[in-house]
Parts: structure tokens; C-alpha cells; sequence
């Protein structure tokens, strides 16, 4: 095999499709200076379908974010490519992608383990009930959530740990993001909490 050979053999197998969506995207906003925030509200108003992904929330169904990264961001990639990655994008897994879900995404550019596998570990949600990141009903009452904070603050406060010991502590693969599944292993080592209320 020839010089060129080899070096196209080793960025091919380097190469990340899902991470070089996310890189383009970054660079769109940058280039052309808008939030992701702000991009999310343009493409809310110019469209006809429902773009609340939870009260006060705006998200662009899955689908139309694809559509934008078609258009936009990915013009070479096919469309059902795009919604696949869509669909990663969309961390909570809620069917619209949200602020939250691409400022997620970006910021976790240089962490290596976030895109391992193409993105793999972002397909399906690590909760099992319907309730995801931004739930749209909620289940606890405003005081009781309060009321575990703190029940959770003062177990740590016992333990002499800091919120970045429990975090560290939890985030057991070192990947800088803490699953369901770490976080309800290390939160059974603080304080006794039933799972609904994990979650």
C-alpha cells in the first residue's frame, strides 16, 4: 500500500460522521452569529407544526431539524442520514430538538467519549420511564422537589462531599456525563430515594 494509501486508511477510520454534523453546525452559528436559541425561534416561526417541546420550551420536532441540517449545515448527506443524527441530537429524547440539546452537543466537541461509536450511546434514552430531561408533566409538586434537593444536599453535607466529589464519584466510565444508570448507582451510596424520584 502506498503513502496516500495508508493515510486515507487512517482518517477514514478516524472519521466520525456524527461529530463532523455537530462540527458544521457549531460553525454555522459562529459564522453566522446567531444562538442556537435564536436559530431554534427562526425556524419555530417559519414553521406550521408544533414547536413547544414543554411550556416555556422551544424545540423543532426532530423531522424539521433534519430538514435545516439538509439545507443548511449538510447539503452532501441524504435526508434519512440527517434525521438519524437528528434524533441523537435530541439528548432527552423528547422528538424535538431544544437549546439545551445542541448546546449539549457542542460543548461536547473535544470529549471523545460522547461521539464513541459514531454516536451510538445517543439513539435511545438511559431512562426507562417516559419522563425525560424536560418532562412535560411533571410528577413531583415544585415543594417536594425542592424538599428532595435538599434532603440530597444535606446527605452529601453528612458524607463531608462537595456536588463535584458526587458528580466525579458517579461518573464511573470518566466520560464527563453522568447516565440514569451511574446516577441512580451512586445516588443509592448518598441517600434512599425511589427511582420515580431519581428519575
Amino acid at each position: 500500500m502506498d503513502f496516500l494509501g495508508k493515510v486515507c486508511k487512517v482518517s477514514n477510520k478516524n472519521h466520525n460522521p456524527f461529530k463532523s454534523v455537530i462540527s458544521r453546525l457549531s460553525y454555522f452559528l459562529t459564522q453566522n452569529k446567531i444562538s442556537s436559541g435564536a436559530l431554534l425561534k427562526r425556524l419555530a416561526s417559519a414553521s406550521s407544526q408544533n414547536t413547544n417541546a414543554a411550556p416555556g420550551i422551544i424545540g423543532i420536532p426532530t423531522n424539521l431539524f433534519a430538514e435545516f441540517l439538509k439545507q443548511k449545515v449538510e447539503k452532501k448527506r441524504n435526508l434519512e442520514e440527517l434525521c438519524n443524527y437528528s434524533n441523537m441530537i435530541d439528548i432527552d429524547k423528547d422528538g424535538f430538538v431544544t437549546e439545551a440539546d445542541i448546546e449539549t452537543c457542542i460543548k461536547n466537541l473535544p470529549n471523545m467519549a460522547f461521539f464513541r461509536n459514531g454516536g451510538a450511546a445517543l439513539t435511545q434514552s438511559t431512562f426507562n420511564s417516559q419522563a425525560k430531561i424536560f418532562p412535560k408533566t411533571s410528577r413531583l409538586s415544585k415543594e417536594k422537589a425542592l424538599a428532595v434537593c435538599k434532603q440530597i444536599r444535606d446527605a452529601l453535607a453528612v458524607k463531608r462531599m462537595q456536588y463535584r466529589d458526587a458528580f466525579n464519584k458517579f461518573d464511573i466510565d470518566k466520560d464527563n456525563m453522568v447516565s440514569f444508570a451511574e446516577f441512580n448507582r451512586g445516588m443509592a451510596e448518598v441517600c434512599d430515594l425511589s427511582v420515580p424520584v431519581k428519575e
